[in-house]
This record gives C-alpha cells, sequence and structure tokens, in this order.
C-alpha cells in the first residue's frame, strides 16, 4: 500500500540521517576538551546551539510551510553535514561557535518540516488513522540506531577523535542526496511571489502562528509541558557522568550507563500507548510522565550513597522520558492544521530551545556554586509540583477534545 510506502520512506530517512548525527555522540564532550575546551566553554557552545536554534525556528518553519517541506529538510541534511565537517577541523571556540551556528540553523530546518511532510502525505493519499504508533515508531527507530552509531563513532575516534566527526558529515551527505531522490511532495503548490513578498508572507505566518498557540489552551499546555520537560532534563543530562564517576572505579562502566539510557528511552517509547490507554487521554499521559521521570530522579538524588540503587533509578527516571515525546508529538499533530502545520510546529520548537537553553544555565550554576545534588532535586521537584499544581488549580481543567477541526484551527490562523 502507498500509506505503508510512505511510512518505511519517512523511517529509513529517520535513521539514516540520526544514524550519522550519533557518529559523535559518545565522544562529544571529549573531543572538545581535547581541542582545547574547558567545561564552561563546552556548555557555552551547546548554548550557542540553542539560542540559535530559538531565534531561527519558525522563520524556518514558516520557509517550509511556504516553499516546501522536502527543500527545508533537504537544507538541513546539508547543513548538518557542513557542521560536523566544519567541527573536525576546528581548533577554537570562534570555530566551534561558527559551527555551533550552523547546526542550530539546520536543525530548524527539519524540525517541522519533516514531520508535517510526513503527516500531510499520508493525508494527501488517503490516510485517515491515528500517527500515534507512527510517532512511536519513529522514536524508536532514533534510539535504535544511536546505540551502533555511537559505539562505531567511539571506536572510529580511538584512532582519531576528529573522524567521528568526518564520517557523520559524510553521511549527513548521503541522507541529503537520497531525501532528494526519494521525498516526494505531491500535495504541495509553491506559491510564485517576489522574494520581499515571500520574507513579509513568512513574517506574517510566523506572527500568526505564536499568536494561535498562545490563544488555544490545549497548545499552550504541550507548550509548557514540553518546556518543564526539557527545562528539567539538562541537569541530569549534562552532569550524570561526573555525578556517578565519582563512586565507579572504571570509566569504562560509563559505556554501560549510557547504553542503558538508551535501552530505557527506548522501553519508554514503546509503551508510550498503553501509558495513554491508562491516563485516558494524552493530557493526562504528558502530566504521568512529567512526574513520574521528577520521582525517579529524586530517588536517584537521595539515593547516591548506594550507587546501583541510585544508577537504577537514574535508568527508570529515563523510561517515562521516553514515553513523553510521542505521546506530546501526536497530542501535537492531532490539533494543527495542515497549511500551517510545520510552523506551528516550529513554534513549538523554539519554546523548546528555550527551555533547554534556561535549564543549562541554571542547572550549571546550581551545579558550579552549591552541588550537582541541588541541581538535580530541584529539576525533580519541578517535575513533580508543577504538573500536579497544574492539575489541581483552577486554571488547569482544559477541556478541548483532541479531535479539532482543521477547518477551525486553520481559520483561527
Amino acid at each position: 500500500m502507498k500509506h505503508n510506502k510512505i511510512i518505511n520512506q519517512y523511517l529509513v530517512l529517520t535513521g539514516l540521517f540520526n544514524f550519522g548525527a550519533s557518529m559523535s555522540l559518545a565522544t562529544y564532550v571529549t573531543f572538545l576538551i581535547w581541542r582545547g575546551l574547558d567545561l564552561f566553554q563546552v556548555n557555552l557552545v551547546n548554548v550557542v546551539f540553542f539560542t540559535t536554534m530559538f531565534f531561527f525556528e519558525v522563520p524556518t518553519g514558516a520557509f517550509a510551510d511556504r516553499y516546501g517541506r522536502k527543500k527545508s529538510y533537504i537544507i538541513s541534511c546539508f547543513l548538518f553535514s557542513i557542521w560536523e565537517i566544519v567541527y573536525s577541523f576546528s581548533y577554537g571556540m570562534v570555530g566551534f561557535i561558527c559551527a555551533e551556528m550552523l547546526a542550530g540553523i539546520g536543525r530548524t530546518f527539519a524540525n517541522g518540516a519533516f514531520h508535517a511532510w510526513f503527516v500531510d502525505t499520508l493525508k494527501h493519499h488517503g490516510y485517515t488513522g491515528t500517527t500515534k504508533p507512527l510517532f512511536r515508531k519513529e522514536q524508536l527507530v532514533k534510539q535504535l540506531v544511536s546505540i551502533p552509531g555511537a559505539i562505531i563513532g567511539a571506536y572510529i575516534g580511538t584512532i582519531n577523535l576528529s573522524y567521528p566527526w568526518l564520517v557523520g558529515g559524510l553521511i549527513g551527505i548521503v541522507s541529503g542526496c537520497i531525501t532528494w531522490i526519494v521525498m516526494k511532495e505531491e500535495y504541495f503548490v509553491v506559491q510564485k511571489t517576489s522574494i520581499l513578498h515571500g520574507l513579509k508572507d513568512m513574517l506574517e505566518s510566523s506572527r500568526k502562528s505564536i499568536a494561535y498557540v498562545h490563544g488555544h489552551r490545549t497548545l499552550m499546555f504541550i507548550v509548557l509541558a514540553n518546556m518543564l520537560m526539557v527545562f528539567s532534563i539538562q541537569a541530569p543530562n549534562m552532569q550524570w557522568q561526573p555525578f556517578f564517576g565519582k563512586s565507579l572505579h572504571s570509566g569504562a562502566f560509563q559505556g554501560y550507563i549510557w547504553a542503558g539510557i538508551a535501552l530505557f528511552i527506548l522501553a519508554g517509547i514503546y509503551i508510550s500507548s498503553w501509558v495513554i490507554k491508562k491516563s485516558s487521554n494524552e493530557r493526562m499521559a504528558m502530566i504521568v510522565t512529567l512526574v513520574t521521570s521528577g520521582l525517579g530522579l529524586l530517588a536517584a538524588t537521595y539515593s547516591q550513597n548506594y550507587v546501583m540503587i541510585s544508577i537504577m533509578f537514574f535508568l527508570l527516571h529515563e523510561l517515562p522520558r521516553g514515553a513523553f515525546g510521542p505521546i506530546k508529538d501526536a497530542y501535537l499533530n492531532d490539533l494543527i492544521s495542515s497549511k500551517d502545520r510545520a510552523t506551528v510546529i516550529s513554534c513549538q520548537s523554539a519554546y523548546n530551545h528555550l527551555g533547554c537553553l534556561a535549564g543549562l544555565l541554571i542547572s550549571g550554576i546550581l551545579a558550579k556554586q552549591y552541588s550537582i545534588s541541588l541541581a538535580w532535586t530541584c529539576s525533580g521537584l519541578l517535575l513533580v509540583i508543577v504538573p500536579l499544581w497544574f492539575i489541581f488549580s483552577k486554571n488547569g481543567g482544559v477541556k478541548l477534545n483532541v479531535k479539532t477541526s482543521e477547518n477551525s484551527c486553520h481559520d483561527s490562523l
């Protein structure tokens, strides 16, 4: 069937792109330190990445809606490839900052466009089913390819730490070329206007999408819940190695912890549909995953004197984190219209990057000035208290149907 072909194309392209991107995953911080950066500078280049994405997310989403999701995704593949190649040859902050800006822009060209192309292509060919299991498969593919990708990249890095970046860049170029050949966009009609008029329309589309998200209570709930998650996970993401490293006699054991993280996220993705069924709806499922992730993080923090128990709780907190992504993506895509899908998704992604940026800065300050335990405690408490407050507060009871009609959504924009 045509639907199966489109789904398989989407998953293959997802897998290929993320396999290349994962080549440097296990050696990223080690490579930057090897090239002369200290830990503060490592965080700084990450801040540049998220800041760039925050400012470019909505405009590039509008570009995709106006000029085509295929064009946008291909641009992303090639910009990401250039980023990795530039990284491999950089030796100082200036080079890495320029590379991170390229990576940030490249990522924004893909964020809304790829999902929008997938959903609207399926609808164009008569698909009427839910997207929930499809986004769950996408997340599974991302995690599955990242495991061998990171391991292969780490092995290549034993020869030279710059080589994983070169290999990842070459795979990204191959991904862009294959996308150029296989991705079809029959439903899309390019509007022939001047560049100046196109820019004005892109800005207007961006403004309307931001205003629409702010005025739509359920969309705003999704945006804020996602910001809470990404803000809170920056501390464990960036600090688990030094947190557990003090208690582990072998640095090689950290590789097993990393593999465990990927496997527990995979398990979370796999059970995401079950979480929705048990929670009655996507909104409550998102709240459940936030709270349980926070509880796991708190348990890991306060059992640190018993390192294996602490690691167990740390891995368990990854389970609801894995479930959160596909639940959020499916909920979001069910609410928005086809015409402005990429722009609205990109608007949500822009807030996502703002949450990441704030989380990096604040958790870094807490860990440096006080302790990693305090940074993790604050993150865990936020994940538990804020969603529970939302449930019991007067304004928490958002009662909008998940199956909002496309026409009403489009008219609002």
